[in-house]
């Protein structure tokens, strides 16, 4: 069960790597070979790697927002627990 496993995540492979334009095959007549595009993967990986740098500093800068947002509110919360001092209104 193992085995069969591997081999079709293998195969899984070979046929995302071939529609996303990574390896091609050619026949032609008594020989057969694969291409392997470098490049392409090169370039892929790379856009990868920029997108996921993007989300990531996206992502941060979200969250200090939120952290910021945060501690803004935990002066309310002082108030609301009477930490401070309120002054009062005179009488006419």
């Amino acid at each position: 069960m193992r085995n069969s496993t591997v081999i079709i995540l293998i195969i899984v492979a070979v046929v995302a790597m071939a529609f996303g334009g990574w390896i091609s095959f050619n026949d032609s007549g008594e020989k057969a070979s694969v291409t392997i595009h470098k490049e392409k993967i090169k370039q892929d990986t790379e856009s990868a790697v920029e997108q996921g740098e993007k989300l990531v500093n996206e992502a941060t800068s979200k969250s200090k927002e939120l952290i910021d947002q945060g501690d803004q509110g935990e002066p309310a919360s002082e108030n609301a627990s009477g930490t401070e001092e309120t002054e009062t209104a005179a009488s006419p």
